[in-house]
């Protein structure tokens, strides 16, 4: 007796849509991931930043406190003048760096 074999072969045909969706998925988790990179990376910056902050303001204050206990009108003066041209160039970085009008980020609204 003879035996037959038999193939059978199932192709199936992805949806396009969903495939299109799939897509959008993976596109904005890419762009998200480079956002949150960037997140990342300003906030290490703000961090540094503000960590030099508090040394200068430690610093400064340590020399009026050496300058008040040397009773030192000049050494005092100075400090001050030292705070005076501190403060005009934050003052002047923040302002630099602040936008006027800042707009708010995009809302990206897929649809299925």
């Amino acid at each position: 007796m003879k035996r037959s074999v038999f193939e059978i072969h199932h192709h199936i045909h992805p949806d396009e849509r969903l495939v299109w969706l799939l897509g959008t998925i993976l596109n904005k988790e890419i762009q998200l991931m480079a956002t949150m990179q960037d997140v990342l990376v300003e906030t290490h910056n703000e961090s540094d930043l503000e960590d030099s902050l508090i040394t200068l303001m430690g610093g400064l204050v340590q020399q009026l406190k050496d300058a008040q206990a040397q009773n030192d009108p000049a050494a005092l003066q100075a400090v001050i003048d030292q705070i005076s041209a501190n403060k005009a160039k934050l003052a002047a970085a923040v302002t630099a760096n602040t936008p006027v009008n800042p707009t708010p980020a995009p809302v990206a609204v897929v649809t299925p």
